[in-house]
C-alpha cells in the first residue's frame, strides 16, 4: 500500500516572495529614516531660529539700558558659546549674559550660554568638550550706514572700533547681525565647522530683531 505524501494546507513562502518582502521592508525603512532625518533637521533649524530671536531680545534690552543705544561691543567677529571669552564675546558677563537668565549650563568647569549653541551645530561638532574650540555664530562686519560706509555692526575688538546704533544703519530690517558660522561664511577659519549646520540653509538674525533663513550667503 502506497502511503500518500503529506501536504501542508499552509504552504511556505518561496525564495522570490521572501526576497520581495525583504526588499519592500528595506525601502520602507529608508523612507522612514529619510523622513525622520528631515523632521529632525527642520526641528533643529526652528530651535536655532528661536535662539536667535531670544538673542535679539537680549540685544535690544542691552541697548535700551545704555544711554548711547549702541549694539553690544566691541566684539570679535566669531562668537563662541563659552562665557570665558572675555568682553569681546556676546556671552560675556558684561555683554548679553545677564539678559540670558536661566540659559546657562556648566560643562567641565566652563560655563556656556545655551542660546549661542545651535543644536545642529552641536551635532556636527560632537563631543561637548570640543565646544569651546569652535565658534557658533559670526557677526556682520559690513553693515551699511546712511552715508554708504560699511563697517562692523558690533564694533571690532581687535582695533577698538565702537559699535553702531540702530539709527546709524541705512536699513535695520535688511542688515543682518548674526549668522550661523561655517567655512562658507568665513573661508579657512579653523574655529568654524566645514559644513552648513542646517544642510543648505543658514539662519540670520537681523538688526531689527527678526530672524530669517536663507540658502544663499547674504
Amino acid at each position: 500500500m502506497k502511503i500518500p505524501k503529506y501536504r501542508s494546507p499552509h504552504p511556505g513562502f518561496t525564495l522570490v516572495e521572501l526576497l520581495t518582502v525583504i526588499a519592500i521592508i528595506g525601502i520602507l525603512a529608508m523612507l522612514v529614516i529619510a523622513t525622520v532625518g528631515r523632521v529632525r533637521q527642520q526641528a533643529n533649524r526652528v530651535t536655532c531660529a528661536s535662539n536667535l530671536r531670544q538673542i535679539g531680545i537680549a540685544m535690544q534690552l542691552y541697548m535700551n539700558d545704555r544711554k548711547d543705544g549702541r549694539f553690544p561691543g566691541p566684539l570679535y567677529r566669531n562668537q563662541k558659546s563659552s562665557t570665558e571669552g572675555g568682553d569681546g564675546q556676546l556671552a560675556s558677563p558684561v555683554r548679553l549674559l545677564p539678559y540670558m537668565s536661566g540659559q546657562i549650563v556648566e560643562r567641565n568647569g566652563i560655563k556656556y550660554a545655551l542660546l549661542l549653541e545651535c543644536p545642529a551645530w552641536k551635532k556636527v561638532i560632537g563631543a561637548d568638550d570640543k565646544l569651546s574650540d569652535f565658534s557658533s555664530y559670526y557677526v556682520n562686519a559690513n553693515a551699511e550706514k546712511h552715508d554708504g560706509e560699511k563697517c562692523d555692526l558690533f564694533g571690532y575688538k581687535t582695533d577698538g572700533t565702537n559699535p553702531l546704533t540702530l539709527q546709524d544703519l541705512a536699513s535695520p530690517s535688511r542688515t543682518w547681525a548674526l549668522v550661523d558660522l561655517d567655512t562658507g561664511i568665513k573661508p579657512g577659519a579653523t574655529y568654524s565647522i566645514d559644513q552648513i549646520a542646517h544642510g543648505n540653509t543658514r539662519n540670520y538674525l537681523f538688526a531689527d530683531g527678526h530672524v530669517a533663513a536663507s540658502k544663499t550667503k547674504l
